[in-house]
């Protein structure tokens, strides 16, 4: 397609370009509150907090975030952006720029995470080419933000074979696509529903023009379709936003659901029953002004008196189940179906059953809990009625704003303005739809056994390959077979002295490679390997000038004695030598010792082995961090016995935020550094117990003191053993707490178990995550229905009993 087959949706005297945006910096006042946190001039508090400001046009927005900040002399905090890219934007018309400032505070241990702060607008004047710096002054002398504005005309691409756009993708289960435009190397690509029109004439003419409605920005006609394309709010989806809070307070409830009056009054003044309103339609900007997203809005006929756009909405209203036609009180029953959501988090009506659920809808009458106000269940009963011809709203909008649920707004003040934004940014790249909801096996994959080592088959394309996904243990002892135990053998070191390098070395008798003994052999990152005060060798000049000489020096001694220790107390654990490992450890050893982070200390060898004496020896010396860690892998291998046997000894059940945060660490707790691991290593032995459905271990756990309420992050995936081979295991809830992943693994016993005996809240927000540049994913949609129900379900049954 040629550019010459491009139709932009723009007047004749607009021209689309791009708008060039550079933060070159912020400047706050230390004693005031800019940021939502008192007391700027203390570095400790100020390096824990990070400040965004973020650019808004029409619906689009680009952000930045800064370095800590640094205190200057007129007591003021200067903020460096992270990065000096610039962002880009996608404009056509001169308009309002809308500019938010919040600060984050990144400190896992600090209430609150996300504060918003102030906002303002500028005017934007697209001349080309025009560059200006903008100086965005906060109000009261509280500070300024550097801003850089630099616009450029430039044609649309053509979206066949052009780079610039991205492979589009379905939005849940309707017809409308996701594309993203890339903006030059460094622009941040920008989001936007595509509805392709097949075999469309029709030009896009209808004029609508709401703040709440997404415009439409290009269109782009190909001989026989037409594809047109609405920008997608930067502040990601209403309801995944409703997912984190689980439900909105009364306030921020009637504040959405009165924005969405405001949309279908418009949409009704203008002849246009929307008929198939859904979640994947409405999405946020960067100051929870809701936008709702449908470009075929604009190819309706002008010329006709009623106009209803195709598709079904998420709830059915019971007219269209009974097989009547689409009318606006549809609409009004699709207000009714959100509110209530946002009210109580959970979906009128809703059975997992589709029958069970049609039955609901038109012959079930709601209810409503006892926790929403009596207005609220007033508007919701009126709204949700199954006449149509009685439901609030068939006489027009004003009946529904005349409702007294919504008496304390203030409807000409409604409209979009700067406001104080309460939500962070979220990606608008949210799943409604997961294709692995259904508990049916799939995937399954072959494995094979090879002296004693586990393997599964994995494929990518046309490549295969055989991963290790575990050891043959034995039924009776729990061991690793002998045929492993002999490879093993293989594949030790020695520590040998070479008289002509004069050094110590590692030498490996199958490879044969050395690895010189040094202290970077023994030090590993953070702390010397020996666990008293005082052991730490220094360097001397005697120590140095005797290096060249052929025996060795005393701290060529220190270090290869340091390093024998160390491998010997992990030799004397792989064989079970019960005399030896205590002898190395009176010694010195450091039983917290690890050379591979991944594979953990002496003790996760002990476990996988299921030597019980072991265990209970190195439990005893092994930090706190590195047993918690060896309990979720006892956990893990459903070693019941072993798990006993760390419970026992004292070990923790469950990580301290601060863990893996790179906050408040202590070096002298651990001998591995948080960076080596990921977030998903610090998965609470609770979390994988319930993501195995054993209740015996849940209920251990519990008696022990395991929080039911602990968040996990980055649950990722796990291998599933069957008969007939082995498949790969993952969730929908991936950053949770236990009982969700419970329920949404089925396993029942477990979730009566975590709510009777441990207490869990299923109404607890969202969990925020503690690990620094890790986003915690939404969960698909119709997964998150599914198992919220259920676990109400499942409180009220036992509030029942």
């Amino acid at each position: 397609m040629s550019s010459s087959d491009l139709a932009p949706a723009l007047s004749d005297s607009e021209k689309a370009g791009i708008l060039i945006v550079t933060l070159d910096g912020l400047i706050v006042a230390a004693d005031s509150r800019t940021l939502g946190f008192e007391n700027l001039a203390d570095e400790n508090v100020r390096k824990g907090i990070t400040a965004s400001v973020t650019v808004q046009y029409k619906h689009q927005s680009v952000s930045f975030e800064t370095l800590g900040g640094h205190l200057s002399r007129n007591n003021t905090v200067v903020w460096k952006p992270r990065d000096q890219r610039w962002r880009a934007l996608n404009v056509s018309t001169p308009t309002e720029l809308s500019v938010r400032l919040t600060g984050r505070n990144n400190n896992p241990l600090f209430a609150t995470r996300f504060t918003p702060s102030w906002s303002t607008k500028l005017n934007l004047s697209l001349k080309s080419p025009s560059s200006s710096r903008q100086l965005v002054h906060l109000e009261a002398g509280r500070g300024t933000i550097f801003l850089r504005l630099c616009y450029t005309e430039q044609d649309l691409p053509p979206f066949e074979g052009n780079y610039e756009w991205e492979w589009p993708y379905p939005i849940g289960c309707t017809d409308l696509l996701r594309t993203q435009k890339r903006i030059g190397y460094h622009g941040v690509n920008q989001s936007y529903a595509m509805k392709v029109v097949e075999n469309a004439d029709t030009p896009a003419e209808f004029e609508i023009s709401h703040p709440f409605i997404a415009p439409l920005q290009f269109s782009l006609r190909a001989p026989d379709k037409l594809r047109l394309f609405s920008p997608m709010a930067a502040g990601g989806y209403l309801f995944s936003h409703l997912q984190k809070h689980c439900r909105f307070n009364v306030f921020l409830a009637r504040f959405f659901a009165a924005q969405l009056i405001c949309v279908l009054e418009y949409l009704h003044d203008h002849g246009i029953t929307f008929a198939c309103l859904r979640p994947e339609y409405i999405t946020v900007d960067a100051f929870d002004h809701i936008s709702l997203c449908r470009p075929d809005i604009f190819i309706l006929d002008p010329q006709k008196k009623e106009n209803v756009l195709p598709g079904t909405p998420d709830i059915t209203a019971p007219e269209l189940l009974l097989g009547q036609d689409p009318s606006r009180a549809t609409d009004w029953w699709s207000l009714g179906i959100f509110l209530y959501e946002m009210l109580t988090g959970l979906l009128p009506f809703y059975h997992k059953d589709p029958e069970q659920y049609r039955h609901r809808i038109t012959s079930q009458e709601l209810t409503v809990e006892a926790s929403v106000s009596s207005d609220a269940v007033g508007i919701l009963t009126r709204l949700l009625e199954k006449d149509p011809t009685k439901r609030l709203g068939v006489n027009g909008a004003s009946e529904v704003k005349a409702h007294v649920f919504f008496q304390d707004i203030d409807w000409d003040e409604l409209l979009p303005r700067p406001s104080v934004a309460r939500f962070e940014l979220c990606d608008t790249n949210m799943i409604f739809k997961s294709s692995n909801d259904s508990g049916v096996r799939c995937n399954i994959r072959k494995q094979i056994q090879i002296s004693g080592i586990k393997y599964m088959e994995e494929s990518f394309d046309v490549y295969r390959w055989w991963s290790v996904i575990g050891w043959v243990r034995n039924e009776r002892s729990g061991n690793t077979t002998q045929s492993n135990i002999i490879q093993q053998d293989r594949n030790e070191w020695d520590v040998t002295w070479d008289a002509s390098s004069k050094e110590f070395y590692l030498h490996n008798h199958t490879t044969d490679e050395n690895r010189q003994v040094n202290e970077q052999t023994t030090n590993q990152k953070f702390r010397w390997p020996f666990t008293k005060a005082g052991n730490q060798p220094t360097v001397t000049d005697t120590d140095a000038s005797t290096t060249m000489r052929a025996v060795p020096s005393e701290l060529q001694k220190k270090y290869a004695l340091a390093t024998a220790l160390e491998f010997g107390c992990k030799w004397a654990v792989e064989h079970g030598n019960t005399d030896l490992v205590n002898l190395f450890l009176g010694k010195g050893a450091d039983a917290s010792y690890t050379v591979e982070v991944k594979h953990g200390p002496a003790l996760v060898k002990a476990v996988r082995k299921s030597d019980q004496q072991l265990v209970e020896i190195l439990a005893k010396k092994t930090n706190r961090l590195s047993s918690t860690r060896t309990l979720r892998k006892a956990v893990a291998l459903r070693d019941k016995a072993m798990v006993k046997t760390l419970l026992s000894a004292g070990v923790r059940c469950d990580f301290e935020r601060a863990d893996g945060a790179g906050i408040g660490l202590s070096v002298s707790d651990f001998s591995v550094g948080p960076a080596s691991l990921g977030t998903s290593d610090y998965i609470n032995p609770l979390a994988i117990a319930a993501r195995a459905g054993d209740a015996v271990l849940v209920r251990l756990l519990l008696a022990h003191g395991a929080d039911a309420n602990a968040d996990y992050h980055d649950f990722g995936s796990w291998v599933i053993e069957h008969d007939d081979g082995v498949e790969r295991g993952s969730v929908c809830f991936s950053c949770a707490r236990p009982v969700q992943v419970a329920m949404e693994l089925g396993h029942s016993e477990v979730v009566g178990v975590l709510l009777e005996e441990g207490g869990a809240d299923i109404w607890a927000p969202s969990p925020v995550s503690r690990f620094i540049d890790h986003k915690c994913a939404v969960v698909a949609r119709n997964v998150y229905v599914r198992v919220t129900a259920g676990l109400e379900e499942a409180a009220a049954a036992m509030r029942l009993s």
